[in-house]
């Protein structure tokens, strides 16, 4: 929401979701770039393996984690 930040793309590759038993919790992994100025300034991230965990409740989807890491 800061006027200094301006998104200008992503692609998300080699995208996996697995689901619990029930249905209600799901983990994701993927590679991320993310586009982006800061400021005016380039402040991508190219090539980050993105990982989550996400929830059910009250029937939306809720993210609970979330990590970015680069690889070697």
């Amino acid at each position: 929401l800061d006027k200094r930040f301006k998104s200008i793309g992503h692609e998300i590759r080699d995208m996996k979701i697995d689901f619990s038993k029930n249905s209600d919790v799901a983990w994701w992994s993927c590679m991320l770039d993310d586009i982006n100025e800061w400021d005016k300034k380039r402040s991508s991230w190219i090539n980050v393996r993105w990982t989550g965990v996400l929830e059910k409740r009250e029937g939306r989807w809720v993210i609970l984690q979330m990590h970015f890491s680069y690889g070697k």
